[in-house]
């Protein structure tokens, strides 16, 4: 055995993440400097505001760059 990382990925699964590798320009980690989780809590309703559209026009926010924020119960595999 050698220091290398085991991955463990169906046939199907492991084609599309080389597919994804290979056709990249980059990865996250060449144009990131580090990726970090801050202080979490559970207090999102006081911290998370709602993204509507009279939101984004009242402060200016260019829509092109405001994106859904993913949560844990609305994230699912591929």
């Amino acid at each position: 055995m050698n220091q290398s990382v085991w991955t463990f990925h169906a046939p199907k699964e492991y084609q599309l993440i080389e597919k994804l590798k290979k056709n990249a320009l980059c990865t996250l980690a060449d144009i990131s400097q580090k990726i970090s989780v801050g202080l979490k809590t559970t207090a999102d309703k006081v911290f998370i505001k709602p993204m509507t559209l009279d939101f984004i026009n009242h402060l200016h926010l260019e829509s092109t760059v405001v994106f859904p924020l993913l949560e844990s119960h609305n994230v699912f595999k591929w």
